[in-house]
């Protein structure tokens, strides 16, 4: 059972109950501030998250029209270019060395020289495959290939195959010369090439998917010319510093191109 108390405790409950309505009307401001301050804080940082996503985007619209216009690397899986391009090699692409393509297509702007006999070459699959390949240009438009007993001939004339004292084979291509990784031995030809395109060969010519499956290459596919092996690297080898920024030169020393070792590969 609850007593009443007299006027004096009465006068105690109301100062008690001004005190607790004073301090609520004081707290509540704090809280509405402190609201503000975060909703402030964010309105100064959008002008900063705008600036550095408007870059972010800017940045990534130029690396991709400069990976698709001027420049691109490309990881080689398989063996077909072997020893001047082995498997797990990083490849650098320049793409302007045929012209300037408009972005996105395969539509020159400004068209140059086209591929020459000896450049090795990254192009599209002719038969709409959705993986780029690497080979290297044997003959150009107008030329006539064949192949007999392993000897690549062009418009008639054998191209020398030169063994070296190390086993290694040198293949010449006109005044051009290059490593080679194996022959083969199947017959092939006479192909005329038509205009506008170019006939593709890898350089481990057993184990090489080229145009003697796939027909000459329309020229406007080649994407770029290959201008050297960034780096090497196979899963469980790591990287081979021997394979780092090396060039890839159409005209060798003898016994100067060097491949990584071979592992089994699919040809490509």
């Amino acid at each position: 059972m609850f007593k009443h108390g007299g006027p004096g405790q009465a006068d105690e409950l109301t100062e008690i109950a001004g005190a607790v309505s004073s301090s609520a009307s004081e707290v509540a401001p704090v809280e509405l501030t402190v609201r503000l301050g975060v909703g402030d804080r964010i309105r100064q940082w959008l002008p900063g998250l705008r600036w550095i996503a408007t870059r972010a985007i800017l940045l990534a619209m130029a690396l991709t029209l400069l990976r698709t216009t001027v420049a691109d690397q490309y990881h080689v899986p398989t063996s077909s270019m072997w020893p001047t391009i082995a498997p797990g090699d990083r490849i650098f692409v320049y793409k302007l060395s045929y012209g300037l393509r408009l972005p996105f297509t395969s539509r020159y702007l400004l068209e140059g020289e086209g591929p020459r006999s000896g450049d090795v070459v990254v192009f599209s699959d002719p038969r709409g495959g959705a993986v780029p390949l690497v080979k290297r240009v044997v003959a150009v438009a107008g030329q006539t290939v064949a192949v007999q007993s392993g000897v690549l001939l062009i418009d008639g004339a054998p191209q020398t195959l030169e063994v070296l004292g190390d086993g290694q084979l040198l293949e010449h291509l006109g005044p051009l010369a290059h490593a080679a990784g194996s022959v083969d031995l199947a017959a092939f030809g006479p192909v005329v090439v038509p205009p506008e395109h170019v006939f593709m060969m890898g350089d481990n010519r057993a184990a090489s998917l080229d145009s003697r499956e796939i027909g000459p290459v329309p020229r406007h596919l080649v994407r770029g010319r290959v201008v050297g092996v960034l780096y090497h690297h196979r899963e469980g080898a790591g990287l081979d510093a021997g394979r780092l920024l090396q060039a890839i030169d159409a005209r060798p020393e003898r016994g100067a191109v060097r491949g990584a070792s071979l592992p089994s590969a699919a040809a490509h």
